[in-house]
């Protein structure tokens, strides 16, 4: 169950989150597979944060994003020592981008109501720079209100001018996806006319 990629000098690295037992269970797993591009050859495996799922690469370091465990283990943001394999924790983060030399992230925590009827979403974002280390809080200051309450399926920032496109889900109607700024001041917002609208790449 192979999910995220990236390629680091001649190196492919690849998230393998879990498996199903015979009697049908999810276990997930830690592990980041790694393939030699230069020689054809599998490389060893590097224990990482539970149920990998998103990779990117920045100033020659592997960032990693761990979906964790929904019952008990919450995604996590962290980057990886290739030469050790250990991987050192960030924040917390359920989504990821490239934006402006940084790392952008959102982390959407829901909570349930105890007969699972009613559910509450609460939203953060947070911007870790990856040559200082440092994470740096609320960096989208003038962003719509309705980013702090919904589900963050995928971000993409625009490399010519810094602006970021923002999808959210409900996982049920059509994704409506934000155009925001810099500073997370509205563009405009627009129907994906597609549920879970999971990716958006720019071209020219």
């Amino acid at each position: 169950n192979l999910e995220g990629v990236a390629v680091m000098g001649d190196t492919l690295y690849v998230c393998n989150s879990y498996k199903v037992d015979e009697q049908y269970n999810y276990i997930y797993l830690d592990d980041i597979l790694s393939y030699s591009l230069k020689d054809s050859k599998q490389g060893p495996s590097k224990k990482t944060l539970v149920n990998p799922n998103r990779l990117t690469v920045m100033n020659d370091t592997l960032l990693v994003l761990g979906f964790g465990h929904w019952a008990d283990i919450p995604s996590q943001l962290g980057y990886v020592d290739i030469q050790t394999g250990e991987t050192t924790f960030i924040a917390n983060a359920t989504r990821m981008c490239k934006s402006n030399g940084m790392l952008l992230f959102a982390n959407c925590r829901t909570t349930y109501s105890a007969d699972w009827t009613e559910s509450y979403t609460d939203t953060s974002f947070g911007m870790y720079d990856p040559m200082s280390g440092q994470v740096l809080d609320n960096p989208l200051p003038k962003m719509p209100e309705a980013l702090k309450t919904s589900t963050v399926y995928f971000m993409s920032t625009n490399p010519k001018n810094g602006e970021t496109l923002i999808g959210v889900t409900d996982y049920s109607n059509t994704s409506t996806i934000y155009h925001v700024g810099q500073d997370g001041t509205l563009v405009r917002e627009f129907d994906s006319k597609g549920i879970n609208t999971n990716n958006a790449i720019f071209l020219n």
